[in-house]
């Protein structure tokens, strides 16, 4: 590094900062190692503050050029941003007193896994999944109050390039909801999520979708394993009603009124979060077949299907391959399969949103851009066998 390139930056430069810790890098004078330290911000009276600084006798190499050095690097880092965060703790402790001290402390993950709704799961298990990789001392345990802007701004854009779709939005809205239900019964000071910009929409990768003619060709196929046969009835039923798989693996007959011929269930993803989260579906011949029989106690499940997601998923790609339909279909595909081939016979955007039990149309309107899609390929293959036949004669 030159010495006109070492004069140009700051003399100490922030890393990562928090709760009146600030973990700082010193470039040294050969220009080859930062060195790092801690800076303390003491408030004084008028608005103003005091700075202190504690070296931390660690080093980053500014340029590692080997796997040793890259590793030294991340070790080092990750060392540093523990200290930083524990530094944080005591001076917290320090400035705020007793009253601080008897706050609870409150771990992220124990946190959103008592929340309702699998959605909070999986952002536990997405957060874990990022801590392991970037911050591993927050893995196994992460207090709210560890959680600097730095931190969050990284579960962003980590969120941005690890989620498709809407999914990373979700997520992260979903976490921002968790930490402010924390705050309004006094268990954080502050939301860690506030100010911080949300992870961009990536658009997401099309889904595979049945067609009404694979779809008929998978009625045909014997499913694979006997016994499961009810994954076979599942997924066709979910094919034409567009219900998710955490949905169908619940439904009991109580759930139909076989007199007016209508299913109503609570979707389990959105249950007393959703004004949507009810669905009513009304049942033709067609479906009633695949329920089957009323027995005389309605309690019982319509399907039985495995327990895991695992075990069907596997017995599902089976049973694709066996009716020769070379696509990488999961169960999700069977809501997405219902959403663009009832947009493409012409059914009404509100009333698909309805029976898939979106609460905006906005959720429906993906589906649109897969028929626009749809009908683009058609067209171009069309197109494509005239200006064969052309070219032949």
């Amino acid at each position: 590094m030159t010495a006109e390139k070492i004069e140009k930056q700051p003399l100490y430069q922030t890393v990562e900062k928090g709760g009146g810790v600030k973990l700082l890098r010193r470039l040294d004078s050969k220009g080859s190692r930062y060195h790092l330290c801690l800076e303390f911000w003491f408030p004084l009276p008028g608005s103003r503050y005091t700075r202190r600084k504690k070296n931390l006798h660690l080093f980053l190499f500014t340029r590692p050029r080997t796997p040793m050095q890259r590793e030294h690097n991340r070790d080092t880092l990750t060392l540093a941003r523990k200290i930083r965060w524990e530094e944080e703790m005591k001076f917290s402790r320090s400035q705020h007193g007793y009253a601080l001290q008897r706050r609870e402390h409150i771990d992220l993950y124990s946190w959103l896994e008592k929340e309702e709704g699998a959605v909070f799961h999986a952002v536990s298990k997405k957060f874990r999944s990022f801590s392991s990789e970037h911050y591993p001392y927050l893995a196994d345990k992460c207090e709210v109050e560890a959680l600097t802007s730095d931190i969050l701004e990284d579960f962003s854009l980590f969120l941005s390039k690890n989620g498709r779709g809407g999914t990373a939005k979700e997520y992260w809205r979903r976490l921002h909801a968790s930490l402010n239900r924390a705050l309004k019964k006094g268990l954080i000071e502050k939301n860690p999520c506030s100010g911080i910009k949300a992870p961009a929409v990536r658009e997401e990768a099309g889904k595979d979708i049945l067609s009404p003619e694979e779809i008929s060709l998978l009625a045909e196929t014997p499913f694979p394993v006997e016994k499961w046969g009810d994954v076979k009835r599942a997924f066709l039923f979910s094919c034409f009603t567009g219900i998710r798989w955490c949905d169908i693996k619940k439904l009991v007959f109580n759930n139909i009124d076989f007199p007016n011929k209508r299913l109503t269930f609570v979707q389990a993803k959105v249950a007393g979060r959703s004004k949507n989260s009810t669905v009513i579906i009304p049942l033709n011949e067609v479906l009633l077949d695949l329920i089957g029989e009323i027995p005389p106690e309605k309690n019982l499940l319509i399907f039985h299907v495995p327990a895991t997601s695992t075990h069907q998923r596997n017995m599902l790609r089976g049973w694709v391959a066996a009716a020769g339909i070379k696509k990488h279909i999961t169960w999700h595909c069977a809501r997405h399969s219902f959403g663009v081939n009832a947009l493409s016979a012409g059914a009404d955007i509100k009333t698909v949103a309805d029976i898939l039990g979106h609460s905006t149309i906005t959720m429906t309107e993906r589906y649109t851009r897969a028929v626009d899609a749809l009908k683009e390929k058609a067209i171009d293959a069309v197109t494509g066998a005239a200006a064969g036949e052309k070219l032949k004669k």
